[in-house]
């Protein structure tokens, strides 16, 4: 025996009515009442309420709303997270927030500060907007982060250890761009093998292409650096060998002339000691800039069209749907070659420096010198 919902057609009133009978009455007005015909005529009208459904979209609203204003290091949090998980044991979403340990994470503003867990695989919520610097650097164990769609801004050092990390994004993402051009390994989620396969040579391309950058650079910096040894060292030592010899020779010091070439020698000495070193600072600045710049626009002349600027990947290569990755990998290898084959004797050498001794002595400074 079981008791129905029913309406009566009398009176409009709510009934509950057994089953097993046939025919009843109405306990609002009297009406008799058949069973047939009172459920027949039950209509429903607007949503309908599952027992336990609507506590849990309320639930993940509050969990969601914790995670973006920072409270999920709270316990009240925590038994959100297990109450929604309770009623929906199969829900990815909160399995997954579960499993990352999300509490452990302090998410400000939309922003994740840090994690200090030391799970292996993290799915970051899609109310993190931003990844801050060093915010994974004590997860010595994460292999694998999952970034959702939301994530906009990746600062440098946000992951430890980042070429043995798996970065896993969307397509059409800031976080697969970040990931492509990354030490990082990229998985695009929900995608075939096929495109894995070209992303993976992407990378390789791409990786190969930055390390050429890097050793040119180094190679630039080395090359001025090693400038200061010969243009201030060696002058230093000579004129205190000089000025020394004659300090300790006395035959030479008698002499009007020597007593000259010592007081001199001291004088260029100590003007050399007091003023060169910066002076020659500020040139090998200037030109290293400068010949790196003329590197980069050499470089960008080749990588351009491929949407890479300053050796920065800016091109989305999953912005339309017909993108061939095919062409895209094998258009970049073509144009790796052409920059791994590039004179770079031409970027160390002097260059032209606009800024003498005397002017800088006179507080002189030139401009463009911010990124030393």
């Amino acid at each position: 025996m079981g008791y129905v919902a029913a309406r009566c057609p009398s009176c409009g009133g709510d009934l509950q009515l057994d089953d097993s009978m046939e025919k009843g009455y109405c306990t609002h007005c009297g009406t008799p009442i058949y069973f047939k015909e009172a459920i027949s005529k039950v209509k429903i009208i607007g949503p309908v309420e599952i027992a336990g459904f609507a506590k849990l979209d309320s639930l993940i609203k509050l969990i969601k709303k914790d995670l973006e204003y920072g409270m999920s290091q709270t316990d009240e949090f925590r038994d959100r997270l297990n109450r929604a998980l309770e009623l929906d044991p199969g829900n990815q979403y909160l399995y997954d927030l579960q499993s990352s340990k999300i509490w452990n994470a302090q998410i400000i503003n939309g922003k994740l500060i840090e994690y200090k867990g030391s799970v292996e695989k993290i799915v970051v919520p899609d109310c993190v907007t931003r990844i801050a610097r060093f915010a994974f650097k004590t997860c010595h164990k994460l292999k694998e982060i999952v970034l959702p769609r939301s994530v906009i801004d990746i600062e440098n050092g946000a992951f430890f250890k980042e070429d043995k990390l798996i970065i896993s994004a969307y397509m059409n993402t800031y976080a697969a761009r970040y990931a492509l051009i990354s030490p990082a390994f990229l998985n695009i989620i929900d995608d075939d093998d096929k495109n894995q396969e070209h992303i993976r040579k992407i990378e390789i391309l791409l990786s190969e292409i930055v390390e050429f950058k890097i050793s040119v650079e180094r190679s630039i910096k080395a090359y001025y650096n090693h400038k200061i040894f010969s243009n201030v060292v060696i002058p230093y030592i000579f004129f205190a060998i000089i000025a020394v010899v004659f300090f300790i020779w006395p035959v030479l010091l008698s002499t009007p002339t020597g007593k000259s070439i010592a007081a001199v020698s001291a004088i260029i000495f100590v003007f050399l000691v007091s003023s060169a070193p910066g002076y020659t600072d500020i040139c090998r600045k200037i030109a290293k800039k400068n010949q790196i710049m003329n590197f980069y626009k050499k470089s960008n002349d080749l990588l351009g069209p491929l949407g890479i600027i300053d050796f920065k990947y800016l091109k989305n290569i999953w912005e339309c749907s017909n993108t061939d990755l095919n062409y895209e990998s094998n258009h970049l290898e073509k144009v790796k070659k052409q920059i791994l084959s590039m004179d770079t004797k031409q970027f160390i050498g002097n260059t032209d420096i606009n800024l003498s001794l005397f002017s800088y002595i006179a507080g002189k400074r030139p401009k463009g010198l911010d990124d030393f």
